[in-house]
């Protein structure tokens, strides 16, 4: 035997079963370590804003929020609150590609009357819940036992170039009633239905008349809005276009014309109220209303595709109005006003204005007042739960939170479950060299 062969023979090996125990322990340890230490998501200041729920029904809710920049958002949802895990985009999204927004608008359907839901808003990838992980809720109204014929709210909202405002959160609030709201499309129009409206207090159904009033708030994608203060008779369209960025009070205006109710005129010159010069209207039949001395008598005409005359005279608050019996063409039109003064002397009064092109088609036939044709029947529903929409006074519907952040997987690989994986294959591979 030579010395070679004495040498190797003597050489150690580690026993199997040692190396089994060992390999089994490296499994365990890196199967516990990655099960309890998930990618952590990034920290973060960010807080959520005017969170609401908007046009609920029995079937339906949308949940809007606005984050402080453009990121992307979307809600899980589920009637048990121990099985979050129904998903519902932002309405202008697709499953396979999210888009970051500041105003976040995600629309739940399919759901049931009488049902508590629960959600999570998913924002910038983090977890946004209540205090200590709680998910936010609210309860779907029993379906209603009839439907409102009051005409749907609607208009136009635009840039000061005249470009048209695209995916603007336009917030409708009837004074006492629960929100509705509607993104603008592309062409800056927004159409709100006025079927269903909720009482803010009781959750009741909730008759309308043309004399409640309507705050509107308008927000852009860069943070611009408007705010529009008008009645339900001045929504369908509402009178002009919106210049977003500039405010709109429609019902003080109104009480400025009709102050002389009490048997003293308040007007005493003549002038053409509705249309403002070079408004965009929406709709097809515009407001037409102006003002003269009380009593006097104005001839009105309109230059459209032919000219219509009219002829009426001031009331005893010097308030004249114009219903117009054919709708306009699309394009700009050209109102005269003539009006005698006090001393007899004829006053000629012109403005002109714009129908939108789409107005016809998109929007529909456009009225200067609408009402309901037979008031709602009311329908019991339990009130929503208070920490998830803001309260709904039309000057105080905003909500901020400081969301808790829980740690979310997030799309695309993650590197470092793989890094371990490969880790723990070389060190089995090493111990097999070892042990055979």
């Amino acid at each position: 035997m030579s010395y070679s062969s004495i040498y190797i023979g003597r050489s150690s090996k580690v026993p199997v079963p040692l190396t089994i125990f060992v390999l089994i322990a490296i499994l365990v340890f890196l199967a516990r370590f990655l099960s309890s230490n998930p990618p952590a998501s990034k920290a973060t200041d960010k807080k959520i804003e005017k969170l609401k729920i908007l046009n609920l029904t029995h079937s339906s809710a949308t949940v809007v929020w606005q984050s402080q920049k453009k990121e992307t958002g979307y809600v899980f949802y589920s009637n048990d609150p121990a099985k979050i895990d129904r998903v519902a985009l932002d309405e202008r999204d697709i499953p396979e590609k999210k888009q970051p927004f500041m105003n976040h608008y995600v629309s739940i359907g399919g759901l049931t009357g009488g049902t508590t839901y629960f959600y999570k808003i998913i924002s910038d990838n983090e977890l946004v819940t209540r205090d200590k992980n709680k998910p936010f809720s609210f309860k779907t109204p029993q379906p209603a036992q009839t439907i409102s014929q009051t005409r749907p709210a609607y208009g136009k909202v635009i840039h000061p170039n005249g470009d048209p405002q695209e995916d603007a959160l336009v917030v409708f609030q009837i004074q006492g009633a629960m929100p509705l709201g509607v993104l603008t499309k592309g062409t800056g129009e927004w159409l709100v239905p006025l079927a269903s409206i909720l009482d803010a207090k009781n959750q009741e159904s909730k008759s309308i008349g043309p004399t409640d009033s309507v705050n509107i708030d308008i927000t852009t994608e860069n943070g611009e809005s408007s705010k529009i203060l008008t009645t339900i008779s001045r929504v369908s369209p509402i009178p002009q276009t919106v210049i977003i960025g500039k405010n709109y009070d429609f019902i003080n205006e109104e009480q400025v014309l009709s102050q002389g109710v009490t048997g003293i005129p308040v007007v005493k010159s003549a002038d053409i109220v509705y249309p403002k010069e070079n408004a965009v209207i929406p709709g097809n039949r515009p407001l037409i209303k102006g003002t003269a001395p009380a009593g006097s008598e104005i001839t009105v005409k309109v230059q459209s595709s032919k000219v219509l005359t009219f002829t009426v005279q001031a009331d005893e608050t010097g308030v004249w109005r114009v219903s117009l019996n054919e709708p306009l063409t699309a394009g700009t039109h050209t109102i005269t006003a003539l009006v005698k003064d006090k001393n007899n002397k004829q006053i000629e009064i012109i403005r002109k204005f714009v129908i939108a092109k789409s107005g016809e088609t998109v929007m529909g036939e456009a009225t200067a007042a609408a009402t309901p044709t037979r008031p709602l029947t009311p329908t019991k529903v339990v009130s929503l739960t208070p920490t998830v929409v803001s309260t709904l006074a039309p000057t105080k519907s905003s909500l901020t939170l400081t969301p808790t952040v829980v740690p979310l997987p997030t799309a695309g690989i993650d590197l470092v479950p793989i890094t371990f994986v490969s880790l723990g294959l070389i060190i089995v591979g090493a111990g097999v060299l070892l042990a055979f």
